[in-house]
């Protein structure tokens, strides 16, 4: 598949601006339904009801601190605590890291690039 294992990283990237870049460099390689599900999967990223949850890698790549620093913060309840999805696999929601980057950015935790 030409997006991998990995399409809802994909379709994260797509909605936080990428779209266009992309767009020019795939256009010929998109089928219409493939590029109607990816407006679909955009669409529902950005207003959609259901929740999209992220891979610790993924997480990782939103806020760069390392894995340690990830779950001790976890822990103390200075980020959010993910969602088990299987007995070896857990998530996190993507409105939730938003919020959370968010609060970051209000007290100054962090700046916006």
């Amino acid at each position: 598949m030409f997006f991998g294992d990995d399409f809802q990283g994909f379709c994260v990237k797509l909605s936080q601006g990428i779209a266009p870049l992309l767009a020019k460099s795939t256009a010929k390689l998109l089928s219409p339904v493939l590029e109607q599900a990816v407006a679909d999967a955009v669409s529902g990223i950005e207003k959609g009801p259901e929740p999209l949850f992220l891979s610790l890698e993924q997480v990782l790549a939103i806020f760069p601190v390392g894995k340690s620093t990830w779950w001790d913060g976890v822990k103390k309840g200075d980020y959010p605590a993910p969602y088990r999805l299987s007995d070896r696999r857990v998530a996190w929601d993507m409105e939730e890291l938003r919020q959370l980057k968010a609060r970051l950015v209000a007290e100054k935790r962090c700046s916006v690039a």
